[in-house]
């Protein structure tokens, strides 16, 4: 038996027929979800009751003074069967006819409104993006970090749920990572070989019965299908659509820019080699490349993750950073430290390094490096570095200028050789602003 309810202003008031509204109209949008129509509009009759009377205040009494209720205004109603709303809306009163055979009053109504339509609730929203963000579906139990121990157990049905690592999960739930090729030219798919992947090109996969079941939650209802728990529906999955950003007040907690506004030399002393009458370096020497601004001229440090005072970056949070070093014609030159001599023959080796402090010891991230031997002359050099990778929170990065010469000869300016155990000489580095 269908029960029928017709709420008018709040109040349940009975009905003299079902109102001529489908109530099939879930079938009807299965069938053809798109073109269902939403809007409806019809007019129905209502007998006299006290109830009804009260809230039409006695309309079809002559010459009556309404006190709340206008005629001429919509008054908010739902009408609900078998304890589903399928219309909402509002009623406006057209006209009163007294039955004076039956000696009773009939109201006849306008309705206006929108049926409670399944795929008009959801068919409005988006998974995630919509303006009242409560609208977007929630699986932010599964929130993880895209390394590649995470990737390979989803493999294996474990996933990181609730901020457990390896939790089993069954088809149909979680997260998995296929290996797709997203078209990221030369990156996605590494070496035109499709055996390459890229881990930060990969993207999360989540259960098409999951995200219905959701879908359904959020619209208040419930859904019971066998072929939706079927094993093929249950490993069936739709990959993220959008590369993996992360927001723009997040992005400007992790960004810096510093540079130098002044010139800088470096100066490492050489040692004069009595066995081979030459000026050398014994070991690798290291220089810490110094910044002195990240605040003007271009640079910038809002969350100040950089220090100007041991030329370092802390990072902020655990991700993936590009890092950048450039610095445009570098002069490298050994002389002595007093008087007008010049370079003559030497050996030499340069590497600039991009380190992290990792494990306890300073680790080369991204490397430039070059030597020569019976080189003559100052060397002039260009250096750009670039780190792309993940980076722990909490990890120091600097630039590291490591050197060594040997076998170097100096020359006063007659061409005579420059010997001088008891002397000192040195080579620098000579950075413009960088």
């Amino acid at each position: 038996m269908t029960k029928t309810f017709l709420y008018i202003a709040g109040t349940k008031v009975p009905v003299l027929n079902d109102a001529p509204i489908p109530i099939n109209y879930q079938i009807e949008d299965i069938r053809n979800p798109e073109s269902t129509a939403v809007t409806h509009a019809t007019t129905i009759e209502l007998p006299s009751t006290k109830l009804l009377d009260e809230i039409f205040e006695f309309s079809y009494q002559p010459n009556i003074k309404f006190q709340t209720f206008n005629p001429n205004f919509r008054t908010t109603c739902e009408y609900w069967v078998n304890n589903q709303k399928i219309f909402e809306g509002s009623v406006k009163l057209n006209k009163c006819i007294w039955d004076k055979d039956k000696k009773v009053t009939k109201y006849i109504c306008d309705f206006f409104g929108i049926k409670a339509n399944l795929f008009y609730e959801i068919g409005q929203q988006l998974l995630v993006g919509n303006d009242n963000p409560t609208q977007d579906l929630d699986f932010s139990i599964y929130d993880h970090t895209l390394n590649l121990t995470n990737v390979t157990d989803s493999w294996n049905n474990y996933n990181v749920y609730s901020g457990t690592p390896t939790t089993p999960m069954s088809a149909g739930d979680g997260y998995r990572y296929g290996l797709i090729d997203y078209g990221y030219e030369n990156d996605g798919r590494n070496k035109g070989d499709d055996y390459w992947f890229t881990l930060k090109n990969l993207r999360p996969m989540l259960f098409k019965q999951e995200i219905l079941y959701k879908i359904f939650s959020g619209a208040g209802k419930t859904i019971t299908s066998s072929f939706l728990s079927t094993n093929f529906f249950r490993n069936q999955l739709i990959s993220c659509n959008d590369e993996i950003n992360i927001s723009t007040t997040i992005y400007n907690q992790r960004i810096c820019k510093a540079s130098d506004t002044v010139p800088q030399t470096i100066t490492n002393a050489l040692s004069w080699n009595s066995v081979t009458s030459t000026w050398e370096t014994p070991t690798n020497t290291s220089n810490i490349k110094s910044f002195n601004n990240d605040s003007t001229l271009g640079n910038y440090d809002p969350n100040n993750i950089f220090s100007t005072s041991n030329y370092r970056i802390t990072i902020p949070a655990n991700g993936n950073y590009t890092i950048t070093f450039s610095a445009l014609g570098v002069m490298f030159s050994p002389q002595p430290t007093a008087g007008s001599l010049t370079p003559g023959i030497f050996d030499y080796y340069i590497a600039v390094k991009i380190e992290a402090f990792l494990s306890g010891s300073w680790v080369g991230i991204a490397t430039q490096n070059e030597s020569a031997v019976g080189n003559t002359g100052a060397v002039v050099k260009d250096y750009n570095l670039k780190y792309t990778g993940f980076l722990a929170s909490g990890t120091l990065v600097r630039v590291d200028f490591q050197s060594a010469v040997t076998n170097c000869s100096l020359f006063d300016n007659f061409g005579a050789p420059y010997i001088n155990t008891s002397g000192t000489a040195n080579y620098f580095f000579a950075f413009n602003s960088t």
